[in-house]
C-alpha cells in the first residue's frame, strides 16, 4: 500500500521483526508491518496523538517505537499496542536537541533501554528511555556543516557518522569517552549498524563496509578481511605469520601462536589492517580454545554432579527401604503384641463369666430347696396373679401408645399439610411476580389494544383435537420460546423442549390417585383438561427455573409474531376448558355465592394480590371508570386471605391487592375454576383467558398496600375491541 507514495517521502526503521514507516501528506502517521509477511499491525494517525508537526524520524528496538516530529520533539510508544510510554523534551532550555527547531534532530536510535539523539549542529545526546532523564551529551563534530547523519547503539557503544567527512566515530556509553575514529569508511556516510560483534558502515559510494569488535580489546574495531569466514581468516593468518622452521620444532602450540602473533605485528608488514586482522584472527582462536577448555570442563564437573547425585539418590532410596523394612517389623510386633492381649482378656472373661454362672447355678440351687417347703396351692395362685397384672399393664401401654401414635400422626400431618399449604402460596406468588418482572422487561410499556395484536390476527376458536397434539404444540412453542427469549441455538432449543414435556406428561397424572382408572382415562383424553393440568403443574425446567404457566403467559404478552402462532393454538384449547359455552356438559364453577369469613370467602368476589410500580399505578389511576384488557391469563382466588399472603409476599416493593366484582346474575361466561386439575389443591383458583375485558372502579391507598376494586365484564364480546391493555396485572 506504499506504491504510489514518492520514496524521499518516506522515513523508516527496521528492528524486532518489525517494519516503522513514516509516509504519507508531510509524514503526518507511523505504520508498523510486519517484515516477514508484509502485514499491516499499527496505524498511528498524527490527529489521534497530537502531532503538530510532521514526523522526522523513527527508531525500532526491543518492542519500543521512538517518534522524533520537525520541531525534535521524541515521543515512545508500545509499538504492538501504539500506547504512549514517554514524551522526551526540555522545555525552556534553549540548548536542548530535542526541544527546539534551530537544533533540529536528524536521527535517533533506540537499544538496551536507551535512547540516543543526533542532531544537525554535530551534538549527541543519550537518554534512559525508563525515566527520560539525560545520560550524557557528546559534541560529536563541531561546526554547522558537520551534522550527525545517522547513529546506532549496541555492546555498550554509540557509533556515530558525519554527512560528507567520511567519519565514524566510536564512543563509550558508561562514560561518554572518544574511542575510536574510523576514517576509511568513504567519503558520505549514510548509515551505521550493529550486529552481533560488527559494525556496519554504509557510505554514498554504495559500499558496505564491515568492522569487528577485538575481543581482546573490546573498544577497538577492525575491518574485516574481504569478508572471509572467520575460519578461513584464521589459517589464512597462521599460514601467513608461521613460517616452516617454527612449525617444525615440536613446540608447544601455545608458544607457536604466541610467536605468531609477534610475526604478525612485524613492520615489514605490507597491509596493516592486514596485520591487524591476523591478530584479531589468532586471538579469536585463543578465545575459541578456551571456550572449549571451559566448556569440557563444565560437562565433566556436570558428569560428576551426576554421578554424586544419582549415589546420593541410591543410598536415599537404600535408606527408605531400610526404614521401611524397620516399620514393618515394628507394625507386625505390635499386631502380634494387641493379639496377645486381646487373647488374655477374653480368656479372662470367660473365666469371669463361668465363675457368675457357677454362683448363679449355687443361688438357684438354694432358692429351689427353699421353695420345696412352701405351699403349692400359694405358689400357683402368685404365678397367675402375676400373669394377669403383667398382661393387664401390656394391654393398658399399648392403648396408651396407639392413642398418642395417632394423635402425634394427625397433628404432623396437619402441621405439615398447613405449612405446604403456605409454601406453596408464597411460592406460586414469588414465582407470578418473577414472570411479571420477566414479562415486563420483553412487553412494551404500553401494549396494542386487542384489534391491532399478533394474537388476535393468528387466533381461532379450533381447539387442539387430542392429547397427542397438546403436547406436540406444548414442544413447538417452547422450542420458539427458548430460540426468541433465551437466545438458545435451535439444537439447545430442542432438547431444552423435549425434557420440560416430558416432565410435564409424566405430571399429568399427580393428584389424581383417588379417581377410578375409567374416570381418570376420560379426563386424560380432554385435550382442554390435559393443558389445563400443564398450566396448573408447579414443576420447573432445571435450566429456565420457571414453570409452564409463566412462559406461556410471556410468550403472550410479549406479542411476537414467530411465539404467538403456537401460543394461541394453546390459549385456544385452554378457552375450551375455561369459557363455559365452548365445554359442553361441563359442571358450574363453584361460585363464592356466599360469605364464609373463616376462608377468607366473600359473595361473589374474587382476589389477586402482588406488587405494583409507581408508574403502573398511575395508570390504573389514569383509567379510573374505564375498560381494559389484560393480555395474558390472570388466575384469582376466591379467598381474600390466600391473596393477601401472596401480596405480603413481596418485598421491597409497593404491594397491591386487586379486588374483583362478578355480576350475580349474569356471571361470567369465560371464566373457570381449576381446582379439579391442580396437582396440589390449596385453594380455589378462578382463570380468566388472555384479553378478559374489566373496568377499574375505585382506588383506595391503605397505609401498606394499594387496593383496586375491579369489575368483571360478563362477557367479553360485549366490550370494545380497542379499548386499552393494562401493562400491569
Amino acid at each position: 500500500d506504499l506504491q504510489a507514495t514518492r520514496v524521499e517521502d518516506i522515513c523508516g526503521a527496521l528492528g524486532d521483526g518489525l517494519l516503522a514507516v513514516a509516509v504519507g501528506d508531510n509524514h503526518r502517521h507511523v505504520r508498523i508491518y510486519q517484515a516477514a509477511t508484509g502485514r499491516l499491525l499499527q496505524m498511528m494517525e498524527a490527529a489521534a496523538l497530537d502531532w503538530p508537526f510532521e514526523v522526522n524520524c523513527v527508531a525500532l528496538d526491543d518492542g519500543l517505537l521512538a517518534v522524533c516530529d520537525r520541531r525534535g520533539e521524541v515521543r515512545i510508544f508500545q509499538a504492538a499496542t501504539g500506547g504512549l510510554l514517554r514524551t522526551l523534551k526540555e522545555a525552556g532550555d534553549t540548548n536542548s536537541c530535542v526541544a527546539l527547531r534551530p537544533r533540529q534532530v536528524s536521527c535517533i536510535a533506540l537499544g538496551d533501554g536507551l535512547f540516543v539523539a543526533g542532531c544537525t549542529h554535530g551534538e549527541v545526546r543519550l537518554y534512559r528511555v525508563a525515566t527520560g532523564s539525560l545520560l550524557q551529551t557528546l559534541q560529536a563534530y563541531d561546526g554547522a556543516d558537520r551534522s550527525v547523519s545517522c547513529i546506532a547503539l549496541g555492546h555498550g557503544f554509540v557509533a556515530v557518522g558525519g554527512d560528507s567527512h567520511g567519519e565514524v566515530r566510536l564512543y563509550q556509553v558508561a562514560t561518554g569517552r572518544l574511542l575510536q575514529t574510523l576514517q576509511d569508511a568513504g567519503k558520505t556516510i549514510w548509515s551505521v549498524a550493529f550486529q552481533d560483534r560488527r559494525l556496519a558502515v554504509g557510505g554514498a559510494d554504495g559500499a558496505v563496509r564491515i568492522y569487528i569488535m577485538f575481543e581482546a580489546q573490546p573498544s577497538m574495531f577492525v575491518k574485516d578481511a574481504l569478508g572471509k569466514d572467520e575460519d578461513e581468516a584464521l589459517q589464512r593468518a597462521i599460514s601467513a605469520s608461521l613460517s616452516p622452521a617454527q612449525g617444525a620444532l615440536g613446540e608447544d602450540e601455545e608458544e607457536a601462536l604466541q610467536r605468531a602473533i609477534s610475526a604478525s605485528l612485524s613492520p615489514t608488514q605490507a597491509d596493516p589492517f592486514e596485520t591487524e586482522y591476523q591478530k584479531v584472527a589468532l586471538q579469536s582462536f585463543f578465545d575459541k580454545k578456551a571456550r572449549k577448555a571451559m566448556e569440557e570442563k563444565r560437562k565433566e564437573e556436570e558428569k560428576e554432579t551426576q554421578r554424586e547425585e544419582k549415589e546420593r539418590k541410591t543410598c536415599a532410596k537404600q535408606e527408605e527401604q531400610a526404614k521401611d523394612e524397620k516399620s514393618a517389623q515394628l507394625e507386625e510386633q505390635r499386631k502380634k503384641d494387641k493379639e496377645e492381649e486381646r487373647l488374655r482378656r477374653k480368656k479372662q472373661a470367660e473365666d469371669e463369666v463361668d465363675q457368675a454362672r457357677l454362683e448363679a447355678a449355687k443361688k438357684a440351687a438354694e432358692e429351689y430347696e427353699l421353695r420345696d417347703h412352701e405351699q403349692p396351692e400359694r405358689k400357683e395362685e402368685e404365678k397367675e396373679r402375676q400373669r394377669e397384672e403383667k398382661e393387664r399393664k401390656k394391654r393398658v401401654k399399648q392403648e396408651e401408645q396407639a392413642t398418642d401414635a395417632k394423635s402425634v400422626q394427625l397433628e404432623e400431618e396437619q402441621l405439615k399439610k398447613d405449612e405446604e399449604e403456605k409454601r406453596l402460596r408464597r411460592k406460586k406468588q414469588a414465582e407470578d411476580e418473577e414472570d411479571q418482572a420477566r414479562l415486563e422487561a420483553v412487553v412494551p410499556s404500553a401494549p396494542k389494544p386487542f384489534k391491532d395484536t399478533e394474537y388476535k390476527k393468528h387466533y381461532r376458536t379450533e381447539a387442539l383435537p387430542s392429547k397427542f397434539r397438546v403436547y406436540t404444540v406444548v414442544r413447538n412453542f417452547l422450542v420458539v420460546f427458548y430460540t426468541v427469549f433465551e437466545g438458545k441455538s435451535v439444537e439447545e432449543a430442542n432438547e431444552l423442549a423435549d425434557d420440560f414435556t416430558d416432565k410435564l406428561a409424566n405430571a399429568e397424572v399427580e393428584g389424581l390417585q383417588n379417581l377410578d382408572q375409567s374416570a381418570k382415562d376420560g379426563l386424560l383424553k380432554k385435550p382442554g383438561f390435559v393443558l389445563a393440568r400443564c398450566w396448573s403443574a408447579i414443576g420447573k425446567h432445571e435450566v429456565c427455573h420457571r414453570e409452564f404457566c409463566g412462559l406461556l403467559n410471556q410468550g403472550i404478552r410479549s406479542d411476537d409474531e414467530n411465539v404467538i402462532k403456537e401460543a394461541v393454538k394453546l390459549a385456544a384449547t385452554m378457552n375450551s376448558f375455561c369459557v363455559l359455552e365452548r365445554n359442553p356438559g361441563a359442571k358450574e364453577p363453584p361460585w363464592p355465592k356466599e360469605d364464609k369469613a373463616e376462608n377468607g370467602q366473600y359473595a361473589w368476589q374474587l382476589w389477586r394480590g402482588g406488587l405494583l410500580p409507581d408508574d403502573k399505578l398511575a395508570w390504573y389511576q389514569e383509567h379510573r371508570d374505564k375498560d381494559y384488557r389484560v393480555n395474558m391469563f390472570l388466575p384469582t382466588s376466591t379467598s381474600k386471605t390466600v391473596a393477601e399472603d401472596f401480596m405480603r409476599a413481596q418485598k421491597n416493593a409497593k404491594c397491591v391487592l386487586y379486588h374483583f366484582y362478578l355480576d350475580p346474575d349474569l356471571r361470567c361466561l369465560h371464566v373457570n375454576c381449576l381446582e379439579s386439575v391442580k396437582s396440589v389443591q390449596t385453594e380455589q383458583e378462578f382463570l380468566f383467558p388472555p384479553y378478559s375485558a374489566f373496568r377499574v372502579l375505585k382506588i383506595v391507598e391503605h397505609p401498606s398496600f394499594i387496593e383496586i376494586d375491579i369489575k368483571v365484564h360478563p362477557d367479553n364480546r360485549s366490550v370494545d375491541e380497542d379499548v386499552p391493555t393494562a401493562p400491569w396485572a
